[in-house]
């Protein structure tokens, strides 16, 4: 009896050594859009084996944390309104992949909560850089190959099945753990390696010519100052980020650069967001329907001419346009919390390197908040592993909240 106890337990911590793998490997594919469908597959069946081998146990699968009600009033705000959607089929479809991202997030939060005193959260983070560091380098390739110059923007550093934006967003989610990586590592290979990857991260980000990314790590930096609540960086980041902006200002007047500074670029952007205000303020409760295409079938011709990109640009308008007024309340709810709930955890952590995770958490939701304002990638890959880091750093919130000796289940 004792002997098919030990080999039960034997199993079940090799199950959850498994998921932790997982967890790594989805957090590496999340940084390929183009093995979407691999990641979903491989998701689903670990899910499945979760959850089976925690009924086992006799655990909960779900873990409570700070976020659970806005997330569910969001998703099923999101669920009432698509019969009065303008194609509910659709929309139902958009609401069944929101559906899988959250489920992503709460699968993250159960493995990491089975490997307490492991190191699975740091493969995690690893993995999700040496993804990063992959698709900036074949970026920078791929600009080169193309003639790409410092002139126009008519060539930009992209990764395979997406386009630059993609790029630049994977860059603003990775910047923050790279360098908090680099300044709590303590071997000098370790930094050699860490600052290769922040270094080219950070320029496949500028050679992508995102204007919404540059403006999220501008927006990082400042919140950095502000969460260390430490005035003369916050001083220091203003200054840089002025000057920043005239060196900007003054290379375009010198002829490069130049797509940057278009007007009619930005007229394109405010004229797409204010379609989607009208659509808005037409249906302010229920909105048009869910998901990117209901835009264009909304409004498949901008009668001023001036929407040519044919899409939101801003994430929090889709989901008002698509849901109405409480869907972005929702939304901006969680990013809230998120952010806010991990703010607090660095007042109060009491190990520097989950501290230096926890703030680089709340400087990616602020700045990943920031960037999918411009550009609607809430979506696909990017959600993953938005969510996954999310997860890790609840999960890192978790820990210390616990008593000092507990430790992992083991055979």
């Amino acid at each position: 009896m004792n002997t098919n106890a030990t080999e039960c337990r034997h199993w079940v911590f090799l199950h959850w050594k498994l998921q932790g793998l997982g967890l790594t490997l989805l957090a590496f594919l999340s940084c390929y859009p183009g093995a979407f469908h691999y990641q979903e597959y491989l998701f689903f069946v670990l899910l499945c084996m979760a959850i089976g081998v925690a009924v086992f146990q006799g655990n909960a699968f779900w873990i409570r944390n700070p976020i659970d009600l806005p997330l569910a009033l969001l998703v099923g705000w999101i669920l009432i309104t698509i019969p009065f959607s303008v194609d509910p089929a659709y929309s139902f479809v958009e609401w069944r992949k929101l559906v899988a991202r959250v489920l992503v997030f709460y699968w993250a939060l159960l493995v990491l909560k089975h490997s307490v005193g492991s190191d699975d959260w740091r493969f995690v983070i690893w993995a999700m850089l040496a993804g990063v560091a992959t698709i900036s380098i074949y970026g920078m390739w791929d600009f080169i190959h193309r003639g790409g110059t410092f002139v126009d923007r008519d060539v930009r550093a992209h990764i395979p099945y997406a386009g630059s934006p993609w790029l630049a967003t994977y860059v603003v989610i990775a910047l923050p753990y790279g360098i908090a990586r680099y300044v709590q590592s303590q071997n000098h290979w370790e930094k050699m390696v860490l600052g290769g990857v922040c270094s080219l991260t950070f320029l496949a980000g500028v050679l992508a010519y995102s204007r919404g990314a540059w403006l999220a790590l501008a927006v990082m930096g400042l919140g950095y100052g502000v969460l260390r609540r430490n005035q003369r960086i916050f001083a220091w980041g203003m200054l840089s980020v002025m000057v920043l902006v005239s060196v900007l200002f003054g290379i375009g007047w010198l002829g490069y650069l130049q797509g940057i500074f278009l007007v009619h670029t930005i007229i394109d952007r405010l004229a797409c967001s204010w379609l989607a205000v009208e659509s808005l303020i037409l249906s302010p409760v229920v909105g048009m329907g869910f998901g990117t295409e209901i835009f264009n079938q909304v409004h498949p011709v901008d009668p001023r001419s001036d929407c040519k990109g044919n899409h939101a640009h801003n994430v929090f308008l889709l989901y008002a346009m698509g849901s109405g007024v409480s869907a972005l309340i929702f939304l901006l709810w969680t990013f809230a919390v998120i952010i806010t709930k991990l703010s607090h955890d660095i007042r109060v952590g009491r190990s520097n390197e989950v501290t230096s995770i926890k703030l680089a958490g709340v400087l990616m939701a602020l700045g990943y908040g920031v960037a999918v304002a411009s550009n609607d990638l809430f979506t696909g890959s990017l959600a993953h592993l938005f969510w996954i880091l999310v997860a890790v750093g609840f999960s890192l919130s978790c820990q210390e909240e616990r008593p000092a000796h507990h430790t992992p289940e083991s055979p």
